[in-house]
C-alpha cells in the first residue's frame, strides 16, 4: 500500500508540472432625533460608520454634504422635517477611491445605514456612529496595487479567513472582485482531495498537463468533481456583502476540468479554496471585519494537502519562501491566474491578470510579512 501511495504522488508530482481622517465633531443647538432612515440617499460612502485598517490607517472619514446632492432625489425625511435643499447630511465616506468598494462591502453587511439621524441646527449628524476596524492591511494593500498591471487584482487572505488585501488596477473600480477563468488554478486543491479517494491516482494514471486532468476527470465522474469543487467554495458566496455575486458551478460532468474556459471564479473564491494548505485541511469563512470570523469546515485529509504543496515550485524572496502555482490562458489576451501560500506567515495570495509581475508581486507581499507579526498556523499544524 505505501508503495503504491509513492508511486502515486510521484504521478501527481510530474501532472502538476506538466500542467503547469479627521472625524467631524456633533456641532451645537437643538438635538432633534429622526427615527426614520433615509433610504433615498443614494451613492457611494453614504454610510454612518467610522471604519479603520488593520494596520490602523484611517479607511472612511467624515464629510458634510447638501442633502439635496447625497442622492438622485431629496431624501423624504430632509423635506418633511427643513424643506429639500435647506438641511446638511454628515456622512462617513472613504478617504480614498481604494476603498470605495469595501466600504460598501462592510456597510452592507453591517446594515450602516439603518440608523437615527439627530438635526443640529441645519445639519444631521448620525446618532451613533460605529467603529469597525477592518481586517485589510492599508499598505500592504497599496503596495501589491502600485504594480499590478491594467486590469489586474489581487486578493491576500490570511489562515482564518481574514481578507487582507483586495485590490484591483485600476483602484477603486471594483477590478478585485471581478470573476476570471479558473482554467487550471484550481488543480492542486482538487487534486490533494482526489489523493483521498481509493483508486483516483492508479500507478498507470498518464502524465502531463491536460491529460492527467482529463483522465482525473473521467475516473473521479462529474458529479464527483461537482462536490469536490462545492467543498472548496466554488460556485458559492463566501464573503457576506461582496458586490460580485460568484458565477455559479455548470452541472455536473467531466468537462468541468478538461474545459478550461466553463469555471469562472472571483480572488476570493480561489484563495478560499487553497485555504486548507495552510489550515490543514480546514478552511475557514471569510470575513473582512476584524472579530466576525466562524468556525473552520474539514475540506480534505491536511496530510494530503502537505502532500501536494511539497510537489509545488517554490518563489523565494529575503524572508518568505511561497509555494506557487501558474496558469495561463492559451487565447490571446486571457487572464493569467497565480496563487502563493506560505505557512510562515500563513497567508494565500491570488493574483490575476495580464502579464503578471509575479517576482514584484512576491517580493511586495514578502515584504510586508517581514514587518508585521507573522499570522500563526492552526492548532495541530
Amino acid at each position: 500500500m505505501q508503495g503504491r501511495v509513492k508511486v502515486g504522488l510521484a504521478a501527481l508530482g510530474l501532472a502538476l508540472l506538466g500542467a503547469t481622517l479627521a472625524i467631524g465633531g456633533h456641532g451645537s443647538g437643538k438635538s432633534r432625533v429622526v427615527a426614520s432612515r433615509p433610504q433615498t440617499v443614494q451613492g457611494p460612502g453614504v454610510w454612518a460608520l467610522t471604519v479603520v485598517a488593520a494596520d490602523g490607517q484611517p479607511i472612511t472619514g467624515w464629510r458634510t454634504v447638501d442633502a439635496g446632492l447625497a442622492g438622485s432625489n431629496p431624501p423624504r425625511w430632509v423635506v418633511g422635517e427643513a424643506g429639500a435643499g435647506q438641511v446638511k447630511v454628515e456622512v462617513s465616506q472613504p478617504v480614498s477611491p481604494v476603498w470605495r468598494t469595501l466600504v460598501e462591502v462592510i456597510g452592507r453587511e453591517r446594515g450602516a445605514q439603518a440608523v437615527r439621524w439627530q438635526l443640529h441646527g441645519e445639519r444631521y449628524q448620525p446618532a451613533v456612529r460605529p467603529r469597525i476596524t477592518t481586517t485589510v492591511d492599508a499598505r500592504l494593500s497599496q503596495d501589491l496595487a502600485q504594480v499590478l498591471p491594467p486590469g489586474g487584482q489581487a486578493v491576500v487572505v490570511g489562515a482564518d479567513g481574514s481578507v487582507l488585501a483586495a485590490v484591483g488596477n485600476p483602484r477603486g473600480q471594483g477590478v478585485a472582485w471581478q470573476p476570471f477563468p479558473a482554467g487550471t488554478a484550481l488543480m492542486p486543491p482538487l487534486m490533494a482531495m482526489a489523493l483521498g479517494q481509493p483508486g483516483l491516482w492508479p500507478n498507470n494514471l498518464p502524465l502531463g498537463g491536460w491529460r492527467a486532468i482529463g483522465a482525473l476527470a473521467t475516473r473521479w465522474g462529474g458529479q464527483g468533481i461537482w462536490n469536490a469543487l462545492q467543498r472548496l467554495g466554488v460556485g458559492r458566496e463566501v464573503l457576506a456583502g461582496a458586490p460580485v455575486a460568484p458565477p455559479p458551478l455548470p452541472a455536473p460532468s467531466p468537462a468541468l476540468l478538461s474545459r478550461p474556459g466553463l469555471i469562472w471564479v472571483t480572488g476570493l473564491e480561489l484563495a478560499r479554496a487553497y485555504l486548507p494548505f495552510i489550515d490543514n485541511g480546514a478552511a475557514p469563512p471569510l470575513h473582512v471585519i476584524v472579530g466576525e470570523g466562524g468556525q473552520a469546515a474539514p475540506v480534505g485529509d491536511g496530510k494530503n494537502f502537505q502532500s501536494v504543496a511539497a510537489l509545488l515550485p517554490k518563489l523565494t524572496t529575503p524572508s518568505v519562501a511561497f509555494r506557487v502555482w501558474r496558469w495561463q490562458a492559451a487565447s490571446p489576451g486571457g487572464a493569467n491566474v497565480a496563487v502563493l501560500f506560505s505557512d510562515h506567515p500563513a497567508v494565500v495570495a491570488v493574483f490575476a491578470g495580464n502579464h503578471l509581475p509575479l517576482d514584484r508581486l512576491g517580493q511586495r507581499l514578502g515584504a510586508w510579512a517581514s514587518r508585521v507579526t507573522p499570522f500563526k498556523s492552526s492548532p495541530g499544524r
